[in-house]
């Protein structure tokens, strides 16, 4: 219904303001977005309150941003961001069929857009944008669509299967050696995709979310009833950091895991050799987010009023780079580990590497987060180093905003034993 309600207004809107290009039509349609924008900002507003419950419960404060994007998603029903923030909020509030909701309509809205309408919203969206790809993406495909074809029997990968074999043929001839995609010029290593070899990868499959595993219903425990929650509090209350083994059910790890090498969710690829899959670009099954929830359960004196707001995981190519050096915009990061340690060829490493350092107050958030001066940088934080090794259904907690970097890594080659980190963040906080 609710799908159905907001795609009829935009599309009502939008042919309203198509009919003509008068002056006054203009005009309408600038007035209704500035005042649905005013609703968003007074929105964002609201939840810098949430933190500050004094007067309010965070629960009304909530509740109270809900009502004013309802307001501004009447009057400019196509903005992205909003639907995102409303997904947030109903995620705060735990209802998870909600947010879900939002969620799927907003990645199925962000497809009858342009890459340029598209990419004008403040969160990254990489299915929006095919007009090209790197080596590493089609690579990835190749290995995932062989996989379900191959190992599971899926029926449509069978399909697409020499379709995409031959695209990735023409991609490996037309671009430079892997290798070379660790430079940060990643549009010299980028294939162009015209309609025809668009038609060849299939439009209801590249950069789509076209298989999703069917898993069975989802039921409790979601974190680990035997934790040992106190301990944890108290190191984390103390250092900032810590790391916490088994965090996961054993049956939501196996679903968290299959999720991501089964699911067809990585669409943004990141030119060192890694992919995206992000919450707001399709990647909202109820798995993570039922993580998210009962997290902040499971360690309430962490989580605190921070909930969440945003949530990725990457999956890595054995032959390239992990993250580089860099800060979250958030209070609390969580980094869980998924592949099996069957796949680590270096039990010592792998992991994540945190630099106990605040950054200097007076930068702001992209000086922060620029990687031209990294060498720099790790010789001044040395002795701030924290490296955490690679173990599978470990989570790293810490405050996002110490400097950290994906460790180096070893691991065998093979789709299945790509590294995959499930990371979600909760809060926010800015450099002042």
């Amino acid at each position: 219904m609710l799908g159905m309600w907001m795609m009829t207004s935009y599309r009502i809107l939008r042919a309203a303001l198509a009919k003509s290009s008068s002056p006054e039509n203009e005009s309408l349609g600038h007035r209704l977005k500035d005042q649905g924008l005013r609703f968003f900002h007074d929105a964002e507003a609201h939840l810098d309150h949430v933190y500050d419950h004094r007067h309010r419960t965070a629960t009304s404060v909530l509740r109270d941003t809900r009502k004013l994007l309802k307001k501004g998603l009447r009057l400019f029903p196509h903005h992205l961001d909003m639907h995102h923030k409303m997904g947030l909020i109903l995620l705060a509030l735990e209802n998870i069929g909600g947010a879900k909701r939002f969620w799927k309509f907003s990645f199925k809205l962000s497809h009858t857009m342009s890459p340029k309408e598209c990419l004008q919203f403040r969160y990254e969206r990489g299915s929006c944008d095919r007009s090209g790809v790197l080596r590493h993406k089609m690579q990835h495909d190749l290995e995932h669509i062989k996989h379900l074809a191959t190992q599971l029997d899926i029926k449509k990968a069978k399909h697409i299967l020499p379709r995409y074999t031959q695209a990735y043929a023409a991609v490996h001839r037309a671009l430079a050696p892997a290798e070379k995609e660790k430079d940060n010029d990643a549009a010299a290593y980028e294939f162009i995709v015209d309609t025809n070899f668009l038609k060849v990868l299939g439009k209801k499959v590249f950069k789509r979310n076209w298989y999703v595993p069917k898993l069975p219903p989802i039921h409790p425990p979601i974190i680990n009833l035997h934790l040992d929650r106190k301990k944890y509090q108290r190191m984390y209350q103390k250092e900032q950091i810590m790391y916490v083994d088994d965090i996961l059910d054993k049956n939501i790890l196996n679903y968290a895991y299959r999720l991501c090498t089964e699911g067809a969710y990585f669409h943004n690829v990141k030119p060192w050799g890694y992919l995206g899959a992000y919450l707001n670009d399709g990647f909202h099954h109820p798995v993570f987010l039922e993580i998210a929830v009962k997290l902040r359960h499971a360690l309430p004196e962490i989580f605190k009023n921070h909930y969440l707001m945003q949530l990725w995981a990457y999956k890595y190519n054995a032959d390239l780079e992990g993250i580089k050096m860099h800060g979250d915009d958030a209070a609390v990061n969580v980094n869980i580990w998924l592949t099996p340690d069957s796949a680590n060829l270096d039990k010592d490493s792998g992991g994540l590497v945190v630099y106990r350092r605040f950054p200097d107050p007076s930068w702001d958030y992209k000086s922060f987060n620029h990687y031209t001066n990294q060498a720099k940088f790790e010789r001044l934080l040395e002795n701030d180093a924290v490296r955490i090794a690679y173990r599978q259904n470990r989570a790293v907690i810490f405050n996002s905003f110490f400097w950290h970097k994906t460790d180096d890594f070893l691991f065998k080659k093979g789709y299945k034993n790509r590294r995959i980190n499930l990371t979600l963040l909760f809060g926010t906080r800015k450099l002042r």
